[in-house]
């Protein structure tokens, strides 16, 4: 089984609680912004990196925080970013420049192919712009920008900091991320299906914080091919969201 856990930020707690409905040795991917404005970023980064069988994308926040070890860029301080309750989670700015190594290395998108479905797992959402097939391919924080530059017009248009919504697909693949916060999971459709799944529910913000279980090998598809929603606010739910057969399918594919 396939889990995909979206923006902790820093709150631990919620975390844990989704994690005892996910049993060990499961693939998770995780949609980035482990840090900043919840209380606990430094206990999220440390159980995130110690995971097996995990895949862990780099969100906006993340990227705040290293362009500030980088350039000096003070965007990640200001209130409103978290930052400075991060260094607290932490203890110093020094203990948080320890780890920045491991920022650095996140990925930016990941694919896996299920059911002969294209499903790219991205922190924001992704423009018609933007390169997706070649940033799946970058292996380094340089690299990246290095490969997106001169093919979108600014920042706001790189799939960790894109919140805008589109009427139908952008390439040939549904895109399940986070980044932009609604009270429940935000579905995104037309006419051949489901092309967008947002599962940031707020959990910073007194939401809930939010994963899906979506079957992942012939075996469990032949017996449910149903994605689950899990969710943990004040107690933990789990329903279904949809189906494997509600997701765009491209023509042949």
């Amino acid at each position: 089984m396939l889990y995909v856990i979206g923006d902790i930020h820093g709150c631990y707690k919620k975390l844990m609680k989704i994690m005892t409905n996910i049993p060990e040795e499961s693939k998770i991917i995780f949609l980035g912004d482990y840090i900043d404005r919840g209380p606990d970023s430094k206990e999220v980064v440390d159980f995130v990196k110690n995971l097996k069988n995990s895949i862990l994308l780099m969100g906006n926040h993340e990227d705040m925080l290293i362009r500030y070890f980088e350039s000096g860029n003070s965007s990640w301080l200001f209130p409103n970013n978290g930052g400075k309750e991060t260094i607290r989670s932490f203890g110093s700015l020094k203990k948080v420049a320890e780890y920045l190594e491991f920022f650095q290395n996140l990925k930016f998108l990941h694919l896996e192919i299920i059911d002969n479905i294209n499903i790219i797992f991205s922190h924001g959402n992704i423009n018609p712009y933007f390169p997706v097939y070649d940033v799946l391919k970058v292996k380094t924080y340089e690299e990246y920008y290095k490969t997106i530059e001169g093919k979108i017009n600014s920042i706001m248009e790189t799939n960790i900091w894109e919140r805008m919504y589109f009427d139908k697909p952008s390439g040939n693949f549904v895109v399940i991320h986070g980044h932009t916060p609604f009270e429940n999971v935000f579905i995104n459709s037309f006419t051949k299906g489901i092309f967008e799944i947002d599962i940031d529910t707020g959990a910073v913000y007194g939401g809930a914080l939010t994963a899906l279980k979506i079957p992942y090998t012939p075996e469990e598809i032949k017996t449910d091919s149903t994605i689950y929603k899990i969710s943990y606010k004040d107690k933990l739910e789990i329903s279904p969201l949809c189906s494997l057969n509600d997701l765009y399918k491209i023509s042949g594919n």
